[in-house]
């Protein structure tokens, strides 16, 4: 498969693809959409029964003969309505009961030009259902109509004025002029189709087309897959180099889709940074070569134009196989969750579609519905877990944990429900009320007589990425009536490196006012060290990997060592996190780390706790001294 993928790696551009292209693909509407279309266009075919009826006696045909012509236009309509058969049978129908009654009007008026332009309108009327079959119908309607019967009763077709010239010429004529009606028709149902089912980016078919071209395989074909792709790390090219430089990645991705493919298959841009391929009569192991071929052409380095930069760029793919029997929406769905999957296990790879992810998919979308109902049932709860001074062992501030008690699962681990908060977005509003929440309980702990506690909350980056977030921070801050130095914003390190330059400001007009920030888990992401003097940070948290080994590991006290040296001299606070036994503690005190956390002082604990462990924790005591009480609240 692979040769068959790299043989056609450029597109067959000949004359007839190109006169393909310009034509309509015929793509068929949907149930809804056809029906209400032929409804429409029954109705006027039923109409025109008794317009025949009416202008044939006007016209002096008689009441008899005027009822045998409506009969015609009548009967065949009555067929397009009430047929069970297929769509083809269903439009042709209507077609030609339509085109009959524009027969019949132009024999009525004795073949008078003016009336021919019923034509016309009807073979407008008949586009509507964009389909090749009732179109065909009606031009061959129009010929046999204007050639075979104009030929034997030329006058009864074109008028008196056609006794004595030649019929083919006035034949020709006439239908010169229908074929050049039904020419804009096309190109008015190629622009319509061009304008709803293409992207304008990229001039791939868009999602409509895109399942409409897979329906279309389906039928023609045992079996067709689909190729779902998703751009990992796309978000970061727009935000680092304007969404110029990500339009023309994503035009380039879409030419190189394109000229990779076989005549026949198809390439689609279904939105943002998600592209689609379809390929036909292919098995698995074949679809799974096509889609380590994608993987490969997508990595490819792309130049960016007009600037000295150079951008590479990876992807997940998901791929489904199906055949006549599941609609192209359906398997495109199907081949969206393998594609999670994929992305899921890390990116850059493909997944298959089998029940086994279907199910966890829909396990996961009842998850995420979960979500949104816990915020608004109160399901959350906030814990909170001391920050002790090593040196006095006195607490000097607090963590704010958020945790969910679910009403059928129990507690929920916040490690399975924030990854998929953040991807549903509902970290957002979740995260909101953690930052409302904590600080509304730092003001309570504030009139209790802690009036020097800090409190720590977590931030995600699609908080950050809110419009008005610094606002709502300092606004909530206000209305608590908490000092700004009194609150500590935590990121992971991913999220300031990836992110810097848009960060940054961010961060720094809430440093301004006094708002801490905090590195959280450093030494975990894939930054260096000499990264560190650039993040818009006053603290680094110390990831508890390294604080786990601390003790019984050289190496690890050697890393910890250089963290804390580099911190100090950039005169930034220290937290060790994950403090568990004694021996950590000191260690971390004899290289000069100011401050802890972890179970060795206390577990998160309810907020009632907190004053408790606030007045009995021992003011310049070492951790090995601390009070019974501290410990308790483990």
């Amino acid at each position: 498969m692979k040769a068959c993928v790299t043989s056609t790696s450029f597109a067959d551009d000949s004359w007839g693809r190109r006169a393909e292209r310009l034509l309509p693909k015929g793509s068929r509407l949907s149930p809804r959409v056809w029906e209400r279309r032929r409804e429409v266009i029954v109705t006027v075919a039923l109409l025109q029964t008794i317009g025949v009826l009416c202008f044939g006696v006007h016209r002096g045909v008689g009441a008899l003969g005027a009822a045998a012509q409506a009969s015609v236009v009548g009967s065949v309509a009555l067929g397009a309505r009430f047929c069970r058969a297929g769509r083809a049978y269903r439009s042709g129908f209507a077609t030609i009961s339509l085109l009959t009654a524009s027969s019949m009007l132009v024999y009525q008026a004795d073949g008078a030009t003016e009336w021919h332009f019923h034509f016309f309108v009807m073979i407008g009327l008949i586009t509507l259902y964009q389909d090749w079959v009732p179109f065909f119908v009606a031009i061959l309607f129009v010929v046999l109509h204007h050639g075979l019967v104009g030929w034997i009763d030329p006058t009864g077709v074109f008028g008196a004025d056609a006794a004595g010239k030649v019929v083919w010429k006035v034949a020709l004529f006439h239908v010169g002029f229908i074929f050049a009606a039904a020419a804009v028709h096309v190109a008015a149902w190629r622009l319509s189709e061009a304008q709803g089912a293409t992207d304008p980016l990229t001039g791939l078919p868009n999602r409509l087309g895109f399942t409409d071209l897979v329906d279309q395989l389906a039928h023609r074909h045992d079996e067709v897959a689909v190729l779902f792709i998703d751009l990992d790390g796309f978000k970061q090219i727009n935000d680092g180099l304007g969404h110029d430089a990500g339009d023309e990645v994503l035009g380039r991705i879409g030419s190189r889709l394109r000229e990779m493919l076989r005549s026949g298959d198809h390439a689609a841009r279904l939105g943002g940074d998600e592209f689609a391929v379809v390929v036909a009569d292919v098995d698995p192991d074949e679809a799974s070569r096509i889609a380590e071929r994608l993987l490969i052409v997508i990595s490819q380095t792309i130049h960016l134009d007009g600037r000295e930069r150079e951008v590479q760029i990876r992807a997940s793919i998901g791929i489904a196989i199906g055949d006549s029997t599941i609609s192209g929406v359906d398997l495109l769905g199907r081949a969206d969750i393998a594609m999670y999957s994929a992305k899921s296990d890390g990116g850059e790879r493909w997944a298959l579609f089998d029940r086994a992810l279907e199910q966890q998919h829909h396990e996961r979308a009842e998850f995420t519905n979960d979500l949104r109902i816990a915020i608004k049932q109160s399901q959350f709860r906030l814990v909170y877990q001391p920050v002790v001074d090593l040196a006095s062992g006195e607490i000097e501030g607090v963590e704010a944990l958020l945790r969910w008690s679910h009403p059928v699962l129990g507690d929920v681990s916040p490690a399975r429900f924030i990854p998929v908060a953040e991807e549903s977005g509902s970290i957002v509003e979740i995260g909101e009320w953690v930052l409302d929440a904590a600080l509304a309980q730092l003001a309570a702990w504030t009139a209790d007589g802690l009036a020097s506690l800090t409190m720590a909350v977590n931030v995600s980056t699609r908080q950050l990425d809110e419009p008005g977030f610094c606002e709502r921070v300092l606004g909530r801050l206000r209305a608590h009536h908490i000092a700004p130095f009194r609150l500590t914003l935590e990121l992971t390190e991913s999220v300031l490196v990836t992110n810097l330059d848009q960060m940054s400001a961010r961060l720094d007009e809430l440093r301004a006012a006094g708002v801490r920030v905090a590195i959280d888990d450093f030494g975990t992401g894939y930054s260096s060290m000499s990264y560190l003097s650039r993040l818009p940070i006053d603290i680094v948290k110390i990831d508890q990997s390294f604080v786990q080994r601390l003790a019984t590991s050289t190496t690890e006290a050697a890393l910890v060592r250089s963290i804390i040296e580099l911190a100090s001299s950039l005169n930034l606070g220290i937290v060790a996190e994950g403090v568990e036994e004694h021996a950590q503690a000191d260690v971390l005190r004899r290289l000069h780390c100011s401050t802890g956390q972890g179970y060795l002082w206390s577990r998160p604990v309810d907020p009632a706790l907190i004053p408790g462990l606030v007045h009995s924790s021992p003011a310049h005591s070492s951790p090995a001294h601390t009070s019974p009480a501290l410990v308790a609240g483990a």
